[in-house]
């Protein structure tokens, strides 16, 4: 849970206490956090190619920034946008 939470950058609580979970906040950035892997799993063939990924790769349309950093940002839309960018013959 530590690992997840700071994944997808919220505190450890949000993730074992109820109230926190269930929150507005918290299920849309497991939402989108579980859409971003299940693109990358795709992609990569496995979930620890994708969690390395996510967590490593600098990606040089955003700067050199990760995709977690770029999640952590709040920058959902645009890393979507760039994995569409993906899926239609784009370049990464």
């Amino acid at each position: 849970m530590d690992k997840l939470a700071s994944l997808i950058g919220v505190p450890h609580l949000f993730l074992v206490e109820p109230d926190l979970i269930s929150t507005p906040q918290c299920r849309i950035k497991l939402n989108n956090f579980a859409k971003i892997m299940d693109f990358t799993v795709r992609w990569s063939g496995s979930t620890l190619h994708a969690c390395t990924w996510y967590c490593t790769e600098p990606l040089a349309e955003f700067g050199g920034v990760t995709a977690e950093q770029l999640f952590k940002q709040e920058r959902y839309d645009a890393l979507m946008h760039y994995f569409a960018h993906l899926l239609s013959g784009g370049y990464a």
